[in-house]
């Protein structure tokens, strides 16, 4: 019996070639999706640190995002970014992550910075004295073995406590004094429901029949899950009547100072 041709035995070979090449990429492709599969977020442990704050009423808190990477590759280039908004979808908040790599079977904590802008709008404005639970979306942006894009969305809900919760500014029965003023006293009582600390100096100045009848500060230090009550006293002159006035009040810390907030005297 002749021997095949010396071409069918290479098309031969080249056909079982191409089944090896093809089991050997489909393996790699199954171990790509399950390691895809098995990249997850785990228990945010964050924001855990004193906020910064700056003249423009931006908050930006620190935390980290405990990512569990259970498949055979590093991910690499792994991105976080985060967006809070109201119940409604009027946006709050965002930030993310440096670009960082996650080694296979392991987890690792990816660090993220979130800027708060507590401006003018109620929504953002009310975040300083009220309690909420806000919804968040997370998205993990990464690449497997240098050639597939993951992408992990994670919807939560962050519950967010104010640093000034239930913010409130009384005054007391006047006292006249020999001088002609009356020394009004003036208790400041909030609660801190954040994660950090408020500690600084409350600025308060009082308006009444629209003029300027005091300022002054009270020192102000509370720790988180704290609630504060400092009093301190205004001395008012002729004309001037706690009953009836407006009140602002302005935190203001090291290097950090908040906008006027408008309590009313009760």
């Amino acid at each position: 019996m002749a021997a095949a041709p010396g071409i069918w035995r290479l098309a031969r070979l080249l056909r079982r070639l191409a089944i090896v090449w093809f089991v050997v990429v489909a393996v790699f492709l199954a171990t790509v999706a399950y390691s895809g599969a098995q990249l997850r977020p785990e228990n945010e442990s964050g924001p855990n640190t004193p906020p910064g704050v700056n003249g423009n009423d931006t908050v930006t808190l620190t935390g980290s995002l405990n990512v569990s990477n259970g498949g055979w590759y590093p991910l690499t280039d792994l991105h976080l970014f985060t967006i809070v908004s109201t119940t409604n979808g009027t946006l709050l908040a965002s930030g993310g992550s440096p670009v960082v790599t996650i080694a296979a079977g392991g987890v690792t904590p990816v660090p993220f910075t979130i800027t708060i802008a507590l401006d003018a709008r109620s929504a953002a404005r009310s975040l300083l004295t009220n309690d909420a639970i806000l919804p968040s979306i997370t998205w993990a942006n990464a690449t497997y073995v240098g050639l597939f894009q993951v992408e992990v969305v994670v919807p939560q809900n962050v519950n967010w406590g104010a640093p000034l919760y239930g913010l409130n500014v009384s005054a007391g029965t006047p006292t006249a004094e020999a001088n002609g003023t009356a020394g009004v006293p003036l208790t400041v009582t909030f609660a801190d429901h954040a994660s950090f600390p408020v500690d600084g100096r409350a600025v308060y100045t009082l308006r009444s029949g629209g003029s300027v009848c005091n300022s002054g500060a009270l020192p102000v230090a509370t720790a988180p899950g704290q609630s504060f009550d400092g009093t301190t006293t205004a001395y008012l002159g002729p004309g001037c009547s706690a009953s009836g006035a407006t009140l602002t009040l302005k935190f203001v810390g090291s290097g950090w100072a908040l906008a006027p907030l408008p309590v009313v005297l009760r």
